[in-house]
């Protein structure tokens, strides 16, 4: 990570390239560069997300709500500089530079990290998943929490779009400003993330026999098959 001053350039080829985070009360830049003002040292294809530190313009439940997405970036960034540390790069992205800069409206909070491929949620990250084969990526995702939980982390936050999905197979767990180190109940991560996956590509499980929820009749179907099992019972006993 760049310990020392840097300057921040937003690539912004189209209205893609920056998104909405932080409860949409902060701005995310899809193509970030970032130059260290020391060393020269550049690192391109990044992430930044940005959040502006205060909210004069807002009114009391706005600055709340603002309040809250500031704090949440804030628990992001403690999580990547110490309980996630060590998971860096493989479990969690690399984070490349944490500070504040002003853009002329006032002081913004950014955390910059490597971008980690396409959100399991997109269009794209499932085109990935399917070809990678689904119970195959579900299992990767699986050992990237399971990693997370020995580092003492809970993610507090599961499901699709917390998930980036890379060509190389690669995948990993994104948006820590919900997740703790102060317990709490891990195996929600995996039901979570399990029910999102699972009503997310259902067809494909059903068919491919990895799903069992997948594969459970629906209620209506239960009562019909329940009531063509009782109608045969009924003839047999006449018969007797």
């Amino acid at each position: 990570m760049l310990k020392g001053d840097a300057v921040l350039t937003f690539a912004v080829p189209d209205a893609s390239a920056v998104v909405p985070v932080l409860f949409k009360r902060g701005v995310g830049y899809r193509q970030t560069t970032v130059t260290d003002l020391e060393t020269g040292e550049e690192i391109s294809d990044c992430f930044a997300k940005c959040i502006a530190l205060e909210d004069d313009a807002a009114g009391e439940a706005d600055a709340l709500s603002h309040e809250s997405a500031v704090r949440h970036l804030e628990n992001e960034m403690a999580m990547y500089e110490g309980a996630a540390l060590s998971l860096q790069g493989s479990v969690v992205p690399t984070v490349v530079h944490v500070g504040e800069f002003d853009m002329g409206a006032g002081k913004q909070a950014v955390l910059v990290t490597r971008n980690v491929g396409n959100a399991l949620c997109s269009r794209e990250g499932k085109r990935m998943a399917r070809t990678q084969g689904l119970l195959a990526v579900k299992k990767r995702v699986h050992a990237a929490l399971r990693s997370l939980h020995e580092a003492g982390i809970v993610h507090g936050d599961m499901g699709l779009r917390n998930v980036t999905i890379r060509e190389d197979g690669g995948v990993y767990l994104i948006d820590l400003g919900s997740a703790s180190c102060a317990g709490g109940d891990a195996s929600r991560d995996f039901e979570l993330f399990d029910m999102d996956f699972n009503a997310t590509f259902e067809a494909e499980l059903a068919s491919s026999g990895g799903n069992s929820f997948a594969k459970r009749p629906s209620p209506r179907q239960f009562l019909r098959s329940s009531i063509s099992s009782i109608s045969r019972l009924s003839v047999s006993g006449k018969m007797d």
